[in-house]
């Protein structure tokens, strides 16, 4: 039984703290937490309203979650150091330790979210994303209902919806878009977009999903002040993007349009709904079917039900095409040619982009230490390699690696002007037959695209979740295993 002292004492020493969290048994927490979402996941499916309350009772109080929580905002998550409107970023262990207090101590009738502050980050398009950063304690509190919401929304989210979901990633989008447009049958695409989701989505459609118990703290955060250029206001509609909780609230309330407008038993023969099938990453989707006709009329039918919700299509975005002429979701780029296999390659637009990162690292490190330069260049490249190595990239990578390389050999002749190329290449590159031509530092070496290893992607996940305790230890062994029965 894991048990740590919360009570605050300012004559703990901070290495008594270090060493109290650091010997935290965090598989036990991650066990304790998994384990009670199970029991949820099971009391919503056998429909056990009295035990799916206590159980949510208890996972709030639980001692196990509020870890769990707080790890994973102050630990885990990319914007861990990101402040929110009060400035404050928990670094240290005290810190950690006065969040568990406030978490502890947490009541939801008294609690009042602070204001939300507002930034800017950059779209691919050349605009402008607006985020809303809570504070952290704020995020905790959300990650502590995210925690005890999922398990009972996962069993009723639909199998063809595959964003911001335990277990599910653009990559089982991909193999399901992959298994529909095959065939010699032809097909056609409504490759589509929703204008401002995260900001438009009406409050009152994501309220009415969810038990009268949770409907005060989610309003609490869904009309939180928002701070920009210290003027606050407070929104009538949409759900900040940047909040723990909002992919899970924008989630639930696509939910019913994945159950409208795919494939069930219940439409009747003459129903077009029975000739499509919808894919749902986020907000982004796709609508398959062998008729165009069809796909029209589908257009205006989703149109109009956008529009009853308070949402609209971006048309800019949203386009019906056949799949040779191809298009563009997730970043891959799907076409299939007469005669021909499906192909599916990283997308101009994304290949453009990760040229750019990769070029400005080596222009505004010009004069930095090769060892740090291949480090953020390996980033880069692994986090790229990784998610595109389980489609047609082989040609992708080898015209970047080609790339990289002339960037790194001008970038080698700028620091030394005056040496020889043959100084430059023992120098700073491996000349060794297995390793030729990387580059080289003190502690490391730089990785090429084509070394990442192209794997054949099987996993698909049906209708199946990690939280399903019944089928929690065959879902973690490994996916692509090929006598792994679970992917069968």
């Amino acid at each position: 039984m894991l048990t740590i002292n919360t009570e605050p004492n300012m004559e703990r020493t901070d290495q008594e703290l270090e060493k109290e969290w650091n010997s935290i048994d965090w598989k036990e927490v991650e066990r304790s937490v998994n384990r009670i979402q199970g029991k949820i996941f099971l009391a919503t499916k056998n429909r056990d309203n009295k035990k799916l309350k206590n159980l949510q009772k208890l996972a709030r109080r639980s001692f196990y979650f509020h870890l769990f929580s707080i790890k994973q905002v102050t630990m885990v998550n990319q914007g861990k150091y990101t402040a929110g409107i009060d400035g404050k970023v928990y670094r240290s262990i005290r810190d950690r330790y006065n969040l568990l207090n406030r978490l502890k101590e947490f009541n939801p009738n008294n609690y009042k979210p602070m204001p939300i502050k507002r930034v800017y980050i950059p779209k691919p398009n050349g605009g402008r994303r607006p985020l809303g950063i809570p504070t952290i304690f704020d995020r905790c509190v959300q990650t502590l209902y995210k925690l005890v919401l999922e398990p009972e929304f996962e069993q009723n989210f639909h199998s063809n919806s595959f964003g911001f979901r335990p277990g599910r990633g653009a990559q089982d989008a991909v193999e399901l878009i992959k298994k529909n447009l095959g065939g010699y049958q032809e097909k056609y695409i409504l490759d589509a977009d929703i204008k401002g989701f995260f900001d438009n989505i009406d409050h009152a459609l994501i309220l009415k999903h969810f038990q009268p118990r949770f409907q005060t703290i989610l309003q609490k955060w869904l009309t939180s002040k928002i701070v920009e250029n210290n003027i606050s206001r407070i929104p009538a509609k949409g759900t900040p993007q940047g909040g723990v909780i909002s992919p899970l609230l924008a989630n639930v309330a696509l939910n019913e349009f994945d159950h409208l407008f795919n494939p069930h038993p219940s439409f009747s023969r003459t129903d077009i709904r029975r000739r499509i099938i919808t894919i749902r990453y986020a907000d982004d989707y796709v609508v398959i079917s062998n008729s165009k006709p069809i796909l029209g009329q589908i257009y205006s039918i989703m149109g109009k039900y956008f529009t009853k919700i308070g949402l609209q299509f971006n048309k800019s975005k949203t386009r019906i095409v056949e799949r040779s002429e191809g298009f563009n979701f997730l970043g891959f780029h799907f076409v299939k040619y007469p005669k021909s296999f499906l192909k599916i390659t990283p997308s101009k637009h994304n290949l453009k982009r990760v040229k750019a990162n990769l070029k400005k690292t080596l222009v505004r490190n010009g004069q930095a230490k090769t060892s740090a330069v291949i480090y953020r260049l390996n980033q880069i490249i692994r986090g790229f390699a990784m998610y595109y190595r389980f489609c047609n990239s082989t040609y992708a990578f080898s015209t970047l690696d080609n790339t990289l390389f002339r960037w790194e050999w001008k970038w080698c002749k700028r620091r030394h002007p005056n040496k020889t190329k043959w100084w430059i290449a023992e120098k700073y590159f491996t000349l060794e037959s297995k390793f030729r031509w990387k580059l080289k530092g003190d502690y490391w070496v730089s990785v090429r695209f084509l070394d990442i290893a192209r794997k054949k992607y099987g996993w698909v996940v049906g209708s199946r979740s990690p939280m399903d305790p019944t089928i929690r230890d065959r879902w973690k062994m490994k996916p692509l295993m090929d006598n792994n029965p679970f992917c069968r």
